[in-house]
């Protein structure tokens, strides 16, 4: 084997020894990534599951009583209605009495 035949070898294996630690330290990164958005993953759901207790928490009778006194908000019990104003009987085309010459 000649000089320059050795000298090509041991080049190649310089570059695949360098691409082997490259794809090893990429794939370190990934796993890295990966882990890290796993992480942010369950503290996700668990920020989820906090809001969902909260709101579950403010959604009890006592709670949203004790929002309406906070607030002072009337608000009417199912049933009761608010009185009903009586409409007027007569057609739009009759005018009032007293507008625009209309008799009563």
């Amino acid at each position: 084997m000649s000089v320059s035949k050795a000298c090509g070898l041991l080049a190649c294996f310089a570059l695949i020894s360098i691409f082997v630690v490259f794809l090893r330290a990429e794939q370190a990164r990934s796993v890295q990534r990966a882990l890290a958005h796993e992480q942010e993953w369950v503290r996700l759901r668990r920020e989820l599951w906090a809001l969902q207790a909260e709101v579950a928490r403010l959604k009890t009778p006592d709670q949203i009583r004790e929002r309406v006194y906070r607030f002072r908000v009337n608000l009417l019990s199912p049933g009761e209605g608010a009185p009903m104003l009586e409409v007027p009987s007569r057609l739009a085309s009759e005018s009032p009495p007293g507008l625009y010459g209309g008799g009563g």
